[in-house]
């Protein structure tokens, strides 16, 4: 049976009831990729739309080279909303372990690297032609480290990593997953920060078929404070229009004190 016989519409009805991206497209002798475009690339929450729908029918990580993404992100004013998140934070002259969570296209996580030099950077996705992206393209493989890992299940090999980030960041994470994956996500990100650790976290707010979970910001805010996190700033990046929320975590049955140079007690 040829592709080009189904009917798009009887295609997105099976993808988006969750039937296997790439059973479908062996069904039809065809590529995953080309299965999603030939019928508008529906949104489905999973690593193989993840997989084949974004990384590679988007962003074309298949042809395109690190340097060109980073390009095109440079120019939409990507990273000078990153510049602006991390003059937020204080690192001590010292190494320093950072976990980035759903690291897609790695370019959060380089420019982290290219500005603190200090740091040691982890970094997960549940996309694996994302990690395959970052483990082959990242510009500091050196001081990296990068795997397949859920959000609402961290952790590395038999490392359940509790305790270990000094920094994580969480931007444009949130609002991509299902109620269940993000109430767990926001429990384990408190889980792997070390105590007095910083967390970065900002949401995605326009209007996407991905952005499944995109809520107000105070909502966001209450989420986070009601697990040993404590909320310390809120800053607006006012030309993209997107919020950023800092929070540190507080030791159990220790007084808070926010210490920004150290991130920790000494």
């Amino acid at each position: 049976m040829n592709l080009t016989d189904a009917n798009p519409d009887d295609l997105i009805a099976r993808i988006q009831s969750g039937e296997s991206i790439e059973t479908i497209a062996a069904e039809y002798g065809a590529d995953p990729v080309r299965l999603l475009d030939y019928c508008g690339n529906p949104f489905v929450y999973s690593s193989e739309w993840y997989d084949y729908g974004y990384h590679l029918l988007k962003c074309k990580t298949d042809t395109a080279s690190f340097e060109e993404i980073r390009l095109q992100y440079e120019e939409k004013g990507y990273f000078k909303k990153l510049d602006f998140y991390f003059d937020q934070i204080q690192l001590p002259n010292r190494p320093v372990r950072w976990l980035e969570i759903g690291c897609h296209l790695g370019l959060s996580a380089y420019a982290a690297a290219r500005r603190f030099p200090q740091i040691q950077i982890d970094m997960f996705d549940f996309s694996q032609k994302a990690v395959e992206w970052c483990q082959r393209t990242f510009p500091f493989p050196e001081r990296a480290r990068i795997w397949r890992c859920s959000c609402d299940h961290i952790h590395f090999g038999d490392d359940p990593l509790n305790d270990q980030y000094q920094v994580v960041t969480c931007l444009d994470v949130t609002e991509h997953l299902p109620k269940e994956v993000y109430i767990n996500a926001v429990r384990e990100i408190c889980r792997v920060l070390s105590p007095y650790g910083i967390l970065l976290l900002q949401q995605g707010n326009i209007p996407s078929p991905s952005h499944i979970n995109v809520m107000n910001e105070k909502s966001l805010i209450e989420h986070f404070s009601s697990v040993n996190l404590k909320w310390l700033d809120t800053k607006p990046f006012v030309p993209k229009s997107v919020i950023l929320h800092k929070f540190q975590k507080t030791p159990a049955g220790r007084p808070f004190e926010y210490k920004p140079t150290s991130l920790r007690k000494e």
